[in-house]
């Protein structure tokens, strides 16, 4: 199966994301449900059916998670265009995400402590969507299928807790150098970019959802 993006051409008859079962469809990364307005130039990657048709609940819950977690902007707007007009047909939904919601108080620069609504997410749901789009993401820039076996971490950072995370001087020593990814239309970053750096066998990247939360997932053999 061939794809093209810009000016990159790649090819591969076996599955991208589990890396042993024939391509047959395209998956698209990130996943379209995160999107109102999708990007004219879309990365798609050669997948399997099992993969592609097995993340799509995931991924619905990506969008419900991270636009839920988005305090203004475009998240807001998928929140409440995409969301929760949907909660009439699916109130479990509604009523799984209600159960994972507290208060919790933060100690905020110049402003003291003050208490926000915090969503507890499903760790495995979430890094079900991430790992997908690490291992397709790979792919494109390296030509490469990662292997299934490789050790995959993922850390959520919110809207909150980011600005202090990114000022970490160990942090940023790897955003200084990391390059941007294939989404740079001004537009588009309003809903998702990432950036990634890749050096041997380990691959870092910074997965940014409305501007707001980041998801950073870092991938090493697992040796």
């Amino acid at each position: 199966m061939r794809i093209q993006f810009g000016d990159t051409i790649r090819e591969s008859d076996t599955c991208v994301i589990c890396g042993e079962r024939e391509a047959t469809t395209r998956e698209h990364i990130p996943p379209k449900a995160l999107f109102i307005e999708k990007p004219r130039e879309y990365l798609v990657v050669p997948c399997c059916e099992i993969c592609n048709n097995s993340t799509k609940l995931d991924d619905d819950y990506l969008r419900q998670t991270m636009s839920a977690t988005a305090l203004v902007g475009q998240g807001r707007k998928v929140w409440q265009d995409k969301v929760v007009p949907k909660f009439k047909e699916f109130p479990k939904t509604q009523a799984g995400l209600r159960e994972k919601t507290t208060q919790h108080k933060f100690d905020i620069e110049n402003f003291g402590k003050l208490t926000f609504p915090v969503l507890m997410i499903d760790v495995e749901r979430f890094n079900r969507s991430i790992r997908k789009m690490v291992y397709g993401l790979y792919w494109f820039h390296t030509g490469e299928i990662l292997s299934s076996t490789a050790k995959l971490t993922v850390n959520l950072v919110d809207a909150v807790g980011g600005p202090k995370y990114f000022q970490n001087p160990a942090v940023r020593a790897v955003t200084n150098v990391a390059k941007i990814g294939v989404y740079q239309d001004p537009t588009i970053m309003k809903t998702f970019f990432y950036t990634s750096l890749i050096y041997n066998d380990t691959s870092i990247w910074f997965f940014f959802f409305y501007k707001q939360s980041a998801a950073i997932a870092i991938s090493k053999p697992d040796n």
